[in-house]
């Protein structure tokens, strides 16, 4: 994703929210199917660059979201619900391989 389109989402989304752009951001990090995820309001935006090691000529600039949720005191965290597997259960089913 381009800084742009990133920029043009969350215009996007803020048309749509009651509070506009002064809606609160919350980063949700996807821990996968079977693991925990994070609701964090603490991040921030930085930059890094990668230089060619032999002439020191910049190869690659990008924009970085750093995500810190051991700063945040309300941090929210949720552990897979792992519905599919117990539906299976319920209807004697085994769960697709």
């Amino acid at each position: 994703m381009k800084i742009h389109e990133a920029v043009q989402s969350l215009i996007a989304l803020a048309q749509r929210l009651p509070d506009g752009p002064d809606t609160e951001v919350v980063v949700h990090i996807c821990g996968g199917p079977n693991e925990q995820a994070v609701w964090t309001t603490e991040f921030s935006f930085d930059e890094e660059r990668l230089y060619k090691s032999a002439t020191m000529e910049l190869e690659k600039a990008t924009a970085i979201v750093s995500v810190h949720p051991h700063r945040d005191p309300n941090l929210r965290t949720a552990r897979p619900l792992d519905v599919d597997d117990e539906l299976d259960k319920i209807l004697g089913e085994e769960p697709p391989a």
